[in-house]
């Protein structure tokens, strides 16, 4: 346990967290602090994690911190139940969070693969009784459906990555290779250049001006042909530089255009998976509120009609004949909303259902056209 705080302590004194702890420090930690070192720690894989606990609800905290912990795929130690688990980190328990640390520091960059990728890939959780909505149904196939297309996209954009193709490593060997082409251009312009001027001195030495001299002249002719010999084994050089710089200058072209339609593709799909499943998360939400308030309001209806009745077994003599007439009659009348509720309830349920099979039958007989 020694040896594990002190490898945290170590880790949390490293950037990006910077924390000038000493073991003594860490250990006398309160339970809110140890959290707040969590939160820290997870923030750096994801930045919606950055939080000051100070005006978070603690509870919300905790389920913060338990579902970001799965997504991560955390799994406790089997002898620990998840009971005692989730109470340990409500409570900052050593015991609970050291080992979280110590797993999270040791596999910060595997973790934050994971997290970027959890972001997309834990589906969202949606109860049966919701899905029977049709809306709710089709809007949760298209967010599987991209699910899916990120998936494949996700997939290709790692082939790229990992097949080897370094873009801009291709990209340094031409530009290489092209300076070294531009430098052997205009030293076979220039080499050209003084073939011609030798001649012209070779010409002018024949005339008058020069005395004629024969060993002079035979002198420049030889040098002209080794010049001249120069300049073709230059070119011969630098036709196979040429013939071998075309196909890697249609390589790197291709391979950069494939990424860079990959990588939209890939930005596009995580933005509308994204919207897909908050949009979803919405519409659960909003479902969710209006059963349980329909739930409520059944709910006190048949508490009002147990009260009436008990008001009309309390009730007695002609006063209490007349307050049982009217307790009777509210009582039919509230009986009545809550069978109308319940029935309006029931049929939107049915035709809930009724939608789903009927889609999932078309959708069956459609594979069959």
């Amino acid at each position: 346990m020694h040896s594990a705080v002190k490898y945290i302590v170590n880790e949390l004194n490293k950037p990006p967290y910077n924390k000038r702890f000493n073991i003594v420090s860490f250990d006398s930690l309160s339970s809110e602090d140890l959290l707040q070192v969590v939160s820290d720690v997870l923030g750096e894989l994801d930045a919606s994690h950055k939080v000051d606990l100070r005006i978070e609800v603690p509870e919300q905290t905790i389920v913060r911190i338990l579902s970001f912990l799965r997504v991560l795929k955390y799994r406790p130690n089997s002898e620990i139940s998840p009971q005692v688990f989730r109470q340990g980190l409500l409570n900052g328990d050593k015991h609970i969070i050291h080992p979280i640390l110590e797993w999270l520091l040791k596999n910060t960059k595997d973790l934050q693969k994971r997290a970027y990728l959890g972001k997309y890939l834990v589906k969202l959780e949606i109860p049966n009784e919701i899905l029977t909505d049709v809306d709710i149904y089709n809007i949760y196939e298209q967010y599987e459906s991209l699910v899916e297309n990120f998936k494949a996209v996700h997939k290709e954009s790692e082939a790229i990555e990992n097949s080897g193709v370094n873009i801009n490593e291709l990209r340094n060997d031409l530009m290489a290779m092209e300076n070294e082409r531009d430098i052997v251009i205009k030293r076979l312009e220039q080499m050209s250049r003084k073939p011609k001027a030798l001649e012209a001195l070779t010409s002018v030495s024949s005339g008058k001006c020069i005395p004629h001299d024969t060993d002079n002249r035979e002198e420049l002719t030889a040098f002209i042909a080794q010049v001249s010999n120069s300049i073709a084994t230059h070119k011969n050089r630098m036709m196979p530089l040429l013939e071998e710089l075309r196909p890697l200058r249609e390589e790197a072209a291709n391979v950069s255009a494939e990424y860079e339609e990959v990588k939209k593709n890939y930005d596009r799909t995580s933005a509308i998976l994204e919207t897909g499943a908050e949009k979803l998360s919405q519409e659960v939400s909003s479902l969710r509120e209006e059963k349980l308030s329909t739930e409520l309001e059944i709910g006190l209806l048949a508490s009002k009609a147990q009260i009436a009745r008990v008001e009309i077994q309390r009730s007695s003599g002609d006063t209490g004949k007349a307050m049982k007439e009217a307790v009777m009659q509210r009582i039919q009348e509230r009986e009545k909303v809550g069978r109308a509720l319940k029935e309006q309830h029931k049929q939107m349920k049915d035709s809930q259902e009724q939608s789903v099979r009927q889609k999932l039958l078309w959708t069956n007989l459609l594979r069959y056209v």
